[in-house]
């Protein structure tokens, strides 16, 4: 019997309640092919299911239904009495949505939004009696569950976990005979960024008529958002680096690789008729480890998006040549109606996150180099752009909480509000940083020496109050919530006052604004010229302090406003 259930398939055990079968008398039908159901049926307690070879002689008036299967496999008794509950309760056809395990090791999850010709199904009575009549082969299991889907009026679903297929995967059983299909490539299903962000897509892809199947390991989370959302899973725990998986590529439209960790598999498809949108989230210091495993050049089939300027500068790392479109505004040639255009189709998604940032020319990047030649947006255009974005996803349940951020509500960047509020963090591998114990480090990007034990320091720093302070300001006004000038003097024993003087006169250009709890932030506008304003108020609290100093070393310690 098939025992090695995932996360979901316990959860789904746990939720399953008894069902009395013995009232509900019953056939399995599987001509040549029950080796699997005699040892599932036998020593079982019910005598209701009777499994027979030959349809027509058994189909006596006291039988209520039949359980058509086109290939050997194992059936629980649990899957039989959900059978023949969802008849009792009118169902006319009875499909499990199902986890079809292949070979002990792959699992397929169907959603309730997918409609497959099943292999597997219960067929009421009257239904029967109906796809019979318009068979040409009058007991051909394959024609008859075929026709059951087509000529159902009453379909149900039974729970996960309850068949077990024994064999190989493939296409004809996470795609339907028709239309479009499109796979994706996933190296994890948790409740992750990268992860999420793919549920998001599936939607908008099943809105441009794609049928959608997810190729990841085993269920960390964020598989029954997939299904949710209307996609088939395909879970095995080797899917990132098993080409026999890959295959199912040759059968869909298009295919969409998510992050780096799937570059194995771009290897494999590029230069092959599948089209392949290879989607970087990836930010991090191991590109140079996994180049092997990245193609040297691409084919005209594979088009590489990033989710930001790191991920681009990351893979430019090893790749340079590589043509990385961007989620960016003041890109090359970009009109506001182009903006206009992303920003929609971003929307479209639904993601929970939204990073926008203006493009940054860094030297030393193959973008820097083109500069000359390049015609990019002015300042004037990028600054209504930023606005334009502003208003755009406020007015759409995003909320601005730092100058290029924008979340749903409880869906802001933990990791990054981390360092924004001055928050201690650790980081662990070659080439992370950490803030620690009043000490900045970072430890070398040397992966041998970290794997043997060797905890080689880059650079490591002890950060002075005077510093916190200048970061804190920095950090503080470059988040919605501001800076709070209670919190400030408690934590640097520092006056506000000389800082709220400068902010006022901000404010009146519309540049900063004061919140009801006293605390300062910077309007949108005031975050297009953050650099500048952050400077000056740095300035002033640098001269205060001087000024102070110097007045105390005359003697004088009066506290002046």
């Amino acid at each position: 019997m098939y025992t090695s259930y995932s996360t979901l398939q316990r959860k789904q055990l746990t939720k399953q309640v008894y069902t009395d079968t013995q009232s509900t008398y019953l056939l399995v039908y599987a001509p040549g092919r029950h080796q699997a159901l005699e040892h599932a049926l036998e020593n079982q307690l019910h005598r209701k299911f009777r499994l027979v070879t030959e349809l027509a002689p058994a189909l006596t008036d006291s039988v209520e239904g039949v359980l058509l299967v086109s290939e050997d496999l194992e059936c629980t008794s649990t899957a039989l009495t959900y059978f023949a509950g969802a008849l009792r309760t009118g169902a006319d056809l009875v499909v499990c949505d199902a986890a079809f395990g292949f070979d002990g090791s792959t699992a397929l999850y169907l959603s309730t939004q997918h409609i497959p010709c099943s292999r597997c199904a219960m067929v009421s009575r009257k239904l029967l009696d109906r796809i019979r009549a318009a068979a040409r082969g009058r007991d051909s299991v394959t024609e008859l569950l075929r026709l059951a889907t087509a000529m159902a009026e009453n379909c149900r679903r039974i729970p996960q976990s309850l068949l077990h297929f024994r064999r190989e995967l493939c296409a004809d059983d996470v795609f339907s005979a028709s239309g479009k299909r499109a796979l994706i490539l996933s190296h994890e299903l948790t409740m992750t960024g990268a992860p999420i962000v793919l549920v998001s897509a599936v939607p908008v892809l099943r809105s441009m008529g794609f049928e959608v199947v997810v190729l990841g390991p085993a269920d960390d989370g964020s598989l029954p958002l997939f299904l949710d959302a209307g996609a088939a899973v395909v879970t095995r725990s080797d899917c990132v680096m098993s080409s026999s998986l890959w295959g199912l590529a040759t059968s869909a439209d298009f295919v969409l690789a998510n992050t780096v960790v799937e570059a194995a598999a771009v290897s494999t498809l590029n230069g092959s008729f599948v089209p392949v949108l290879w989607w970087l989230h990836d930010a991090f210091a191991g590109y140079p480890f996994i180049a092997h495993k990245i193609p040297k050049t691409l084919d005209s089939n594979v088009h590489v998006c990033a989710v930001g300027s790191h991920a681009t500068a990351a893979m430019h790392s090893v790749r340079p040549d590589f043509n990385i479109e961007q989620l960016i505004y003041g890109l090359p040639d970009q009109t506001m109606e182009r903006w206009e255009n992303t920003l929609a189709d971003a929307l479209v998604l639904a993601p929970r996150h939204i990073s926008c940032y203006g493009l940054k020319l860094e030297e030393g990047t193959p973008l820097y180099a083109r500069r000359d030649s390049l015609t990019l947006p002015d300042g004037d255009m990028q600054a209504d752009m930023y606005l334009y974005a502003v208003e755009l996803l406020g007015q759409n349940g995003y909320a601005q909480y730092e100058i290029s951020n924008f979340a749903q509500p409880g869906y802001e960047s933990r990791h990054n509000l981390k360092y924004w509020t001055l928050g201690e963090y650790a980081g662990f591998g070659p080439g992370a940083h950490s803030d620690f114990g009043g000490v900045r480090y970072g430890y070398t990007r040397d992966l041998d020496g970290y794997l043997a034990g060797r905890l080689d320091l880059a650079e490591s720093e002890t950060i002075s109050a005077q510093e916190r302070e200048m970061e804190y300001i920095m950090l503080r006004l470059r988040l919605a919530r501001g800076a709070d000038p209670r919190e400030f003097e408690n934590a640097f024993r520092e006056r506000f006052n000389p800082l709220a003087k400068l902010l006022h006169q901000y404010a009146a250009h519309g540049l900063a604004c004061q919140n009801d709890d006293g605390s300062w932030r910077l309007t949108p506008k005031g975050f297009l010229v953050s650099n500048q304003i952050i400077g000056a108020l740095q300035g002033e609290l640098s001269r205060e302090k001087a000024d102070r100093l110097a007045r105390a070393a005359r003697g004088d310690y009066r506290v002046i406003d």
